[in-house]
């Protein structure tokens, strides 16, 4: 066994065989790391993010703040933008048509559990 390579392809940084040892240099990525303020999701396309900065849904929307180690899933097909944003003890979904504004976003959080027990049961 000790002649075997760790990494298979010959590589030493686990990118395919290259040698690349940042993620970002990657070719094969599942998420992407974008930086700004903001990012607009709605011009995104569809793939995996994670976002060092602001975002909005729109140009004329708000922009949000965002954690380091929030996820951003993004669907831009059938004339609408989808966004599935995860983060620490959340999940929001972002709905807005391909050339909607701010006043067609629609937002929804994804209850847990605990949430649904909670407000049908309540507290004793």
């Amino acid at each position: 066994m000790s002649d075997l390579p760790f990494f298979s392809g010959g590589g030493t940084g686990g990118g395919g065989g290259t040698g690349v040892t940042s993620y970002d240099a990657l070719t094969n990525k599942p998420v992407t790391n974008l930086s700004g303020s903001p990012i607009i999701i709605s011009t995104l396309d569809t793939g995996v993010y994670n976002i060092d900065g602001t975002w909005a849904m729109t140009s004329d929307d708000l922009a949000r703040e965002t954690l380091k180690d929030d996820l951003f899933y993004v669907s831009n097909k059938n004339g609408k933008c989808k966004l599935t944003r995860i983060c620490a003890g959340e999940i929001q979904t972002f709905t807005v048509p391909t050339s909607g504004s701010a006043a067609n976003i629609e937002v929804s959080t994804v209850a847990t559990t605990n949430d649904i027990i909670a407000q049908l049961v309540g507290d004793f």
